[in-house]
């Protein structure tokens, strides 16, 4: 005999992910107390798509106009910077935010100066003002 279950979820904080789907089955489980009985549910999270700061996407484009311009693959600046293929990629795509160890890195890597890295900005600060 199926008995239709009427569950209220909790309030809860904004989390990062929010839920797909609530499935509510119709077994009934016992909690830990072994007294009270709760309905098994069970919620499935999907990331929300991360959406990179402006910023950090105008730095990462000029990163990849650089390091194209010197015919340099993501592996060999990776390579040369002293950071991981992935690390790059991330900058490249808007995803990481890097310190200031890390800009000086990948100003070795492109054989520039850091503030050939950071000039994106002065450019930008210029058109801005216009």
């Amino acid at each position: 005999m199926r008995v239709p279950l009427k569950v209220s979820l909790p309030s809860r904080p904004a989390l990062d992910y929010e839920p797909e789907h609530i499935t509510i089955s119709d077994r009934l489980c016992t909690t830990v107390h072994g007294s009270q009985l709760c309905p098994s549910v069970r919620v499935v999270c999907v990331p929300r798509p991360n959406q990179p700061d402006p910023q950090l996407h105008v730095f990462g484009m000029h990163v990849r106009r650089l390091r194209e311009a010197q015919g340099l693959t993501l592996e060999e600046l990776a390579e040369r910077s002293g950071m991981s293929f992935r690390g790059v990629l991330y900058i490249e795509h808007g995803q990481r935010n890097p310190s200031l160890t890390t800009l000086l890195n990948l100003a070795r890597g492109l054989k520039v100066s850091p503030s050939t890295l950071l000039a994106v900005f002065d450019a930008s600060k210029a058109v801005d003002s216009e």
